[in-house]
């Protein structure tokens, strides 16, 4: 046998036994922690609708309280609201909760009133009378007991209710009856959850025909475990629980499917670490084999012809391969040192002033940027970043700017490391805050440090600063054209920085008088400027321009109860939702107290300004949630727009401020617009 085939042979009969065992290794370590990867994501998909369908619990419970703790409904059930229902029981109230219907029971678990609409049809219609007691009997053992939610099956119909007892707003009263609300878990309800975690989402009843299509096996599982899971086929794979009712019993089986795309993954990605394992060797078998084969002669042919070739050509940074560690490889090594000693003599010839027109260039970049003529630090870092770096033998630096007092610094940007930026500050400690006979323009770093480097400094207004550089070596700080462009960097960023000083103040003044600081808002100066601004352009363009006059309701009670705090906090909340309800054009203020404005620019109609009054009185009276406690406000709202009721700040503000008091004496949550409240406007 030749040597050839021996060498051949020793290296593909390992190869093949290499390749047998990652193969086995794949197929059973692998794509086994795939699969436990894809049952993981299957529980937390189905652990997340499971949850949605908790939170649509949770939230008809909370609306199903808020009704219930609501002073109108408790006179209501006692017959002292005659107007109740045809304010609050029609179809927007419904579509605003998001339900389908509200009942009423008294204390005896009798209908009182419902309200209620058709889910296929969405028009008001009359719950079946046998549905009405089922739901009746499902409450809590005492009527006007604790608050409950949960699903109820009604011929195949899946509900979704929850109950509170109906008690005063203070829960001071003795409950009157309980407040149910319900909404259908029908296919659209089903389908909009799904779509909401962007799952495939199956819900059936355990009773009646559709309970035969449960496959056995399903059925077995869950009698086992709380969550089942199994592959449908190698393109999917499902997950199956059990949704109990309110009585605790089994009522719905829950089917989440999903792709199986980390398995299909796991299972490509195998047989592409297979393949690519596979080629790999082969390639390293034969590229083993070849430089095995051909590599001496090789290389001894090559170094005959490259001498050749730089003996003709008298060098030009041509260079001998030097491949190996043995005597071809140590001639080649001594050519080399001879040439590179010809090349870097001329190359330092030529790189002196290539080096000191480099930094002239930065000085000149870093003394023209506009950015940092205005005191923009962000400039001023990112040209540092290229510009100290690029044109110097800097390893690193750091920017260093003291407090007021002079007694700590504190690092604005570093490039260096931990360690470095560490010295850096002992250095400034140690050598800056000390030096009482005035500072040069530049200092070395202590010997005792063991950084080889500059501490340049500088003064910003009653700020002391530092530029420190780090070099790699001590023979860097020679160099007098590269620390002259370090002392005259520092000068610039000095001049960047005592700019951005004198803006930071300037705006600081800016927003004082134009903003009110405990909302955030504009204050009664910036409004009334902003409100001339837009009467003006109003003029010209013949825009309609809307003003609504806000007056919190409750506000006084709440502050008398709660205190100051809950008064400034509940003003913020108010805020928030104000700035929630209007467009990015419109203009919120707080005049003071608990008096907001809102400046509407270039409505369409007057109407759009109404519609924004109806928003912002059901966005105020939602309840505030305040330190376990619930806070109820509201607002009184009047509205005038120009030109109708005038041109001018004084006579719009004015017209908006006596509707808004016509609209406070109809009641708390009530909006007027000024030709409403006094007619004669027109």
């Amino acid at each position: 046998m030749r040597l050839n085939s021996k060498i051949a042979l020793i290296l593909v009969l390992p190869t093949l036994l290499l390749v047998g065992i990652f193969a086995w290794a794949i197929n059973t370590q692998v794509l086994s922690r795939f699969s436990a990867l894809e049952q993981a994501q299957q529980r937390d998909h189905h652990q997340r609708l499971e949850q949605a369908i908790d939170n649509e619990l949770d939230n008809l419970q909370r609306s199903s309280l808020d009704w219930a703790t609501f002073d109108d409904s408790y006179n209501y059930l006692q017959g002292l609201q005659p107007d109740y229902r045809e304010a609050n029981l029609n179809l927007t109230t419904l579509r605003t909760l998001r339900i389908d219907g509200i009942l009423f029971y008294d204390l005896q678990r009798h209908l009182h009133s419902q309200f209620s609409i058709d889910a296929q049809t969405q028009q008001p219609s009359q719950l079946p009378a046998e549905l009405l007691q089922q739901i009746a009997a499902s409450l809590t053992a005492q009527p006007g007991g604790a608050a409950q939610h949960g699903i109820l099956i009604f011929r195949g119909q899946t509900l979704m209710l929850a109950s509170s007892p109906i008690t005063d707003s203070d829960g001071e009263l003795p409950a009157r009856g309980s407040l149910v609300l319900f909404k259908y878990l029908d296919q659209s309800a089903i389908d909009s959850l799904a779509q909401r975690v962007k799952l495939q989402l199956h819900i059936q009843p355990l009773q009646g025909a559709a309970q035969t299509t449960i496959a056995p096996a399903v059925r077995n599982g869950l009698q086992q475990q709380a969550l089942w899971l199994q592959s449908d086929d190698a393109d999917s794979a499902s997950s199956f629980s059990i949704l109990n009712d309110l009585t605790g019993q089994p009522a719905l089986l829950m089917r989440v499917s999903m792709p199986r795309d980390i398995y299909r993954e796991g299972l490509s990605t195998a047989r592409q670490m297979l393949g690519f394992t596979f080629a790999a060797l082969l390639l390293f078998v034969g590229g083993t084999f070849f430089a095995i084969h051909r590599v001496a002669l090789r290389r001894l042919s090559r170094l005959s012809a490259r001498l050749i070739r730089i003996g003709s050509r008298g060098g030009d940074q041509e260079r001998l391969p030097m491949r190996g560690n043995d005597e071809i490889s140590q001639v080649a090594q001594a050519v080399n040192a001879m040439l590179d000693d010809l090349d870097q003599a001329f190359a330092q010839r030529r790189s002196a002033s290539e080096r000191q027109r480099e930094l002239n260039a930065l000085l000149v970049r870093i003394a023209t940027d506009d950015e940092m003529a205005k005191g923009d630090t962000a400039a001023l870092f990112r040209i540092m970043s290229s510009s100290l770096s690029a044109g110097t033998s800097l390893v690193g630096w750091s920017l260093w700017l003291s407090s007021a007092d002079g007694q700590h610094f504190d690092c604005l940007r570093s490039t260096t490391t931990q360690q470095a930026t560490a010295i850096s500050a002992q250095s400034l400690q140690d050598v800056l805050i000390r030096h009482d006979n005035g500072l040069p323009d530049h200092l070395p770093y202590p010997a005792a440090s063991g950084v080889h480097g500059l501490i340049l400094p500088f003064h910003v207004d009653s700020h002391l600063g530092a530029l420190c550089v780090e070099v790699s070596s001590p023979q860097a700080l020679e160099n007098t054209d590269e620390v002259a462009f370090l002392v005259a960097a520092t000068q610039l960023i000095e001049r960047t920085l005592r700019t951005h000083f004198q803006n930071l103040r300037e705006q600081d003044l800016r927003q004082r008088a134009e903003i009110d600081t405990l909302t955030g808002l504009a204050n009664r100066s910036m409004f009334e400027i902003a409100l001339q601004k837009t009467l003006n352009l109003a003029q010209h363009s013949g825009a309609i321009i809307g003003l609504l006059f806000i007056d919190l309701d409750r506000f006084k009670p709440i502050n008398d109860s709660h205190g100051h705090a809950a008064g400034d906090w509940l003003l913020r909340q108010v805020a928030e939702r104000l700035r929630a309800q209007v467009r990015n054009d419109d203009l919120v203020a707080r005049l003071g107290g608990d008096e907001f404005t809102i400046i509407l620019n270039g409505l369409h109609a007057a109407e759009d300004a109404c519609r924004l009054a109806e928003k912002i009185c059901q966005a105020l009276a939602q309840p505030y949630p305040y330190s376990g406690a619930v806070l109820h406000s509201g607002a009184s709202i009047g509205l005038a727009w120009a030109p109708l009721h005038g041109n001018s700040v004084a006579e719009l503000v004015k017209a908006a401020d006596l509707a808004m008091y016509a609209a406070k004496q109809r009641g708390r949550g009530h909006w007027l617009s000024a030709t409403t409240a006094h007619p004669g406007a027109e």
